[in-house]
């Protein structure tokens, strides 16, 4: 659910400039899934219904990449 809702706002927010916050609800025949909202100052968030878990999701950060000296390959840290 979070990589259909992550191109929608981001559409909103990236055509719309004065739209600085944006919030929703997936509804699947009439039932609740998750809300959620995103702002410019802050990542797209979710919150599952109770039905499906509960909890909130976030985009995790990136793995922060490193050079590998002599070796010229890219690494990550954990």
């Amino acid at each position: 659910m979070y990589d259909e809702a992550e191109p929608v706002t981001g559409a909103i927010l990236g055509s719309l400039r004065d739209i600085r916050r944006v919030t929703f609800t997936m509804v699947r025949g009439g039932q609740v899934l998750a809300t959620g909202d995103i702002a410019r100052s802050q990542g797209l968030m979710l919150r599952f219904a109770p039905q499906l878990g509960g909890g909130i999701y976030t985009k995790p950060a990136s793995r922060q990449k490193v050079y590998r000296p002599g070796g010229g390959e890219m690494g990550s840290l954990l």
